[in-house]
């Protein structure tokens, strides 16, 4: 379940700026974010995409809107201490301290 930063901080901005989601459009041009990360987190269950149809004058369109899922808010929670002493004792162990 490793985020890389990317993804990581396209999740943090999905629940901290748009908790009820927010078009691809916005994570892309706004916060920079390529398809392809933004397409990851879906696939990966981390994030959630429907369409939805937008109306602006006489002129119609379809947007992607994504949502941070449960999956993609456990992948952000900090470690537990039984799994951040486990993790620290496999790298005690391998000597990468």
């Amino acid at each position: 379940m490793t985020l890389t930063a990317e993804q990581n901080r396209a999740l943090r901005i999905l629940a901290d700026l748009h908790p009820t989601g927010c078009p691809d459009a916005l994570m892309t041009y706004t916060h920079g974010f390529d398809i392809e990360t933004l397409l990851s987190l879906t696939r990966r269950g981390f994030a959630g995409a429907r369409r939805e149809k937008i109306r602006v004058g006489d002129y119609a369109t379809q947007v992607a809107h994504l949502r941070i899922t449960e999956e993609g808010r456990r992948a952000l929670m900090p470690l537990n201490t039984d799994e951040a002493r486990r993790i620290a004792v496999n790298i005690a162990t391998r000597g990468d301290l």
